[in-house]
């Protein structure tokens, strides 16, 4: 879309069916790309603060995700370490006791 195509787009959006045109929940609702379409009109067009706070919105979003995804990551990598610990030290204990006891 081109941007006179993105401003009457808008402007249809924005009618007596949808009154709360630019709200969060607008924003929430529109495209990567059209979000991509506001933010390259510039600043200070219709919407560019807007759709800036819905990008950082999203990014931020995406970041926590994957700041969660290398959390559980870890957590389960901390896991899976204490284990083979913990199988190491038990197999320790146990051929300590049967040099023990075959003395």
């Amino acid at each position: 879309m081109i941007a006179d195509d993105t401003l009457a787009y808008a402007d249809a959006e924005c009618t007596e069916a949808a009154p709360e045109c630019f709200s969060p929940a607008w924003w929430h609702a529109r495209s990567h790309q059209e979000l991509r379409e506001f933010l390259d009109r510039g600043f200070g067009s219709a919407g560019f603060d807007g759709a800036t706070a819905e990008a950082e919105r999203r990014a931020r979003e995406q970041r926590k995700a994957e700041d969660e995804s290398a959390r559980r990551k870890a957590a389960r990598k901390k896991s899976l370490r204490l284990g083979i610990l913990e199988a190491l030290l038990l197999g320790c204990l146990v051929a300590v006791i049967a040099i023990l006891l075959l003395r």
